[in-house]
C-alpha cells in the first residue's frame, strides 16, 4: 500500500473473534474490479477477518459465473440484490440497511461508483467504510456526488497513483482520506490456449480484452487497423468482451473492410487462456485507472501495447513503458510501436520475461490482499 494518509488509529481489534468485513461490489462476473474482489474475498485472513460479498445486481449467467463460484466455495458467503436500474437506488438502500441491520459488518469496503454510493448512506452509523475508486472517470457529475459522498468515507481506496492524484487534483477530494493500493495477481500457471478457437484463419493474434465502450477506444483502433493489418498480413485481431457498443463496432469492421481479419469472440470466462494464446495484448482505452487485463498478460508473460493511462506507467515502470505504450489517438506513435513490436519474436519474449518479473516484485496478489488487511486493522 502506497500513500501517504496520516495514521488511521489503533492497530487492531483486541477481539478474539474475527473481524465481519462487507465487501460491496456492482457486479460479480467478469472484470477488473470484480478480480479483486474475489481475489480479497478469498485471500484474507480468516483468522482476523470473516468476509462477506454483497453484489447489488443478480447472479451473473451461466459463463460468466465463474468468480461468483469460487467466491463461494471458499466459504465466504454471497448476498445478490438483484437491482436491475440505477433508479431503484431506494430500495437497494433500504435492501443494505435491513441486511446490515441483521448482519453488523466491523467494516465496509465498497468497489466502484454505485456500491461506494450506496454503501456510504445504507451504512449503519460508526462503522468505517473504504471506498474504492478504480478509474480516473472523466465524467463531472460522478466528481461531485462522489465528492459530497467521500465526506463520509473513512478511507478512499485508489488503485494507482495516478488515480489518486487525479482524485486529489481533479475531482477535489480530501488527500486526507487518499491511500493507494494496486492490484495484485496470482502467478500461479495459466491454461493451455483455446486451440482452434483463437484466430479466424489460423494464424498469431492480436488480442484485445475488455469491455465494447466508448471508454475502451476500439472504434479509434479499428479505424487505425485498416492501414496497419496491410503491413502485418499474418495477423489477426480478436477482441474479447461485450458490451453497448459490440454492433456499431461489427458494423465499423465491416465497413473498413476488415471483417475478415477482426473477430468478436464475445465474453469469455477464461481470459487467461485467451490471453496465453496471443502474441500481443493491445489496450487502446481512452481512461483507466490501473487496467488489470494489462497486469494479467504481463504476469503470463506477454509483451503489450497500451494507450499512455493512469495506471500504465506504474505497471509497466519507465524503461517498460517507452516501448509498450503511446498516447491514446496517436497513430504514428501506436503504429511505430505496434509493427516493431509485431515484427520481432525476439523482442517480444524479451518483454515478456521482464513483464512477469515486474509482476513478481510488485504487484503479487498476496502484496494486495496484505496492504487490505493493514488497512482495515488500523481503522478497527
Amino acid at each position: 500500500m502506497s500513500g501517504e494518509p496520516p495514521p488511521l488509529g489503533a492497530a487492531a481489534t483486541t477481539s478474539s473473534r474475527p473481524a465481519p468485513v462487507s465487501l460491496v461490489c456492482t457486479e460479480l462476473g467478469v472484470g477488473g474490479a470484480e478480480r479483486c474482489v474475489a481475489r480479497l474475498a478469498i485471500g484474507l485472513n480468516r483468522q482476523q477477518f470473516e468476509p462477506e460479498v454483497i453484489v447489488l445486481a443478480g447472479a451473473p449467467p451461466k459463463g460468466r459465473d465463474a468468480l461468483a463460484e469460487q467466491v463461494a466455495a471458499s466459504g465466504t458467503p454471497v448476498t445478490f440484490l438483484n437491482l436491475t436500474s440505477p433508479w431503484q437506488f431506494r430500495r437497494a438502500r433500504r435492501q443494505l440497511r435491513n441486511h446490515w441491520r441483521q448482519q453488523p459488518p466491523a467494516l465496509i469496503q465498497s468497489f466502484l461508483f454505485h456500491a461506494n454510493m450506496l454503501s456510504l448512506l445504507a451504512a449503519p452509523r460508526g462503522t468505517p467504510v473504504c471506498t474504492g475508486i478504480r478509474v480516473s472517470d472523466p465524467r463531472r457529475w460522478r466528481h461531485w456526488a462522489e465528492r459530497w459522498a467521500s465526506r463520509r468515507a473513512s478511507r478512499i481506496v485508489c488503485v494507482s497513483d495516478s488515480v489518486r492524484e487525479f482524485c486529489r487534483q481533479r475531482a477535489r477530494f480530501p488527500a486526507e482520506k487518499l491511500v493507494v493500493i494496486p492490484n495484485g495477481i496470482s502467478l500461479q500457471g495459466l491454461p493451455a490456449p483455446p486451440h482452434g478457437e483463437a484466430s479466424l484463419n489460423g494464424r498469431p493474434i492480436l488480442l484485445c480484452v475488455g469491455r465494447l465502450h466508448y471508454q475502451k477506444g476500439y472504434d479509434w483502433l479499428l479505424g487505425a487497423l485498416t492501414a496497419w493489418l496491410r503491413e502485418l498480413p499474418q495477423y489477426d485481431v480478436v477482441l474479447v468482451g461485450d458490451g453497448p457498443d459490440r454492433a456499431s463496432l461489427t458494423q465499423l469492421t465491416e465497413k473498413l473492410g476488415i471483417g475478415g481479419r477482426v473477430r468478436f469472440a464475445g465474453q469469455q470466462d477464461d481470459v487467461p487462456r485467451w490471453i496465453s494464446a496471443c502474441e500481443l495484448l493491445l489496450l487502446p482505452s481512452r481512461w483507466e485507472g490501473m487496467p488489470n487485463v494489462i497486469l494479467e498478460a504481463m504476469a503470463a508473460g506477454k509483451p503489450v501495447l497500451a494507450s499512455q493511462v493512469d495506471g500504465v506507467a506504474q505497471l509497466l515502470g519507465p524503461e517498460l513503458a517507452s516501448s509498450q505504450s503511446a498516447p491514446f489517438g496517436d497513430d504514428q506513435a501506436w503504429r511505430q510501436r505496434l509493427i516493431q513490436l509485431a515484427s520481432n519474436a525476439e523482442l517480444r519474449q524479451q518483454l515478456g520475461v521482464a513483464n512477469r518479473a515486474r509482476v513478481e516484485a510488485h504487484f503479487q496478489q498476496h502484496q494486495m490482499i496484505a496492504a487490505y488487511e493493514s488497512l482495515f486493522h488500523a481503522l478497527l
